[in-house]
């Protein structure tokens, strides 16, 4: 996906280094670059993260590069923090996020996706007291991860599209195609699961 990342393969000790480890790390310190009411927590996290990411072999582009698309949403949201608080507030905010999503990036971009779903399944194993079914939560979990980024490619080749027949981005006619592709995948999937009788 685009922000949080896919794997790269790598022989880096982080590569090796259980996935429990990597999510407790990762909630441990988003958690409190947001707790800690001061920017430059969240903006040390950061840092550390992409750090991290380098350091373990995987090119700069891929590790530290985020979408203009983001850059624009958290102008937004500092403008709206610096008009409505304070400038500080917005700062921590936006430091926040985007250590954040370079904490998960750690996660995503050095754990196999097989790996990932193994630690959502075993995690949600307590949730068989109330009715719920671990392995479905992680199916849940991978049709998910797996939805989203095809989604996402889907409305940027329609807003191309809009784009290229002088169509306005927020036109109804831009997202027809777009429930279209959605509706398809969704059926797609669904007789791939009943073929394996899901």
């Amino acid at each position: 996906m685009r922000f949080l990342g896919s794997y790269v393969a790598a022989q880096s000790p982080l590569h090796r280094t259980p996935v429990w480890v990597k999510y407790l790390v990762m909630f441990g310190a988003a958690a409190s670059s947001f707790a800690v009411k001061t920017p430059w927590v969240g903006l040390g996290m950061a840092v550390a993260a992409a750090l991290v990411l380098l350091a373990s072999g995987i090119e700069w582009r891929t590790a530290v590069r985020l979408p203009i698309s983001f850059a624009c949403v958290m102008a937004g949201i500092f403008a709206y923090h610096a008009w409505a608080t304070t400038s500080s507030r917005g700062f921590q905010y936006v430091c926040g996020v985007v250590a954040a999503i370079y904490l998960a990036r750690i996660v995503t971009m050095t754990t196999r996706e097989a790996d990932l779903l193994d630690a959502i399944a075993a995690a949600a194993r307590p949730l068989r007291l109330f009715g719920a079914k671990p392995e479905s939560i992680a199916l849940a979990a991978a049709l998910m991860w797996r939805s989203i980024p095809f989604l996402m490619d889907h409305v940027a080749q329609a807003r191309l599209a809009a784009r290229a027949r002088g169509l306005r981005w927020a036109s109804p006619r831009l997202f027809i195609p777009v429930i279209v592709s959605a509706i398809g995948y969704a059926l797609t999937t669904q007789d791939a699961l009943r073929a394996r009788g899901l």
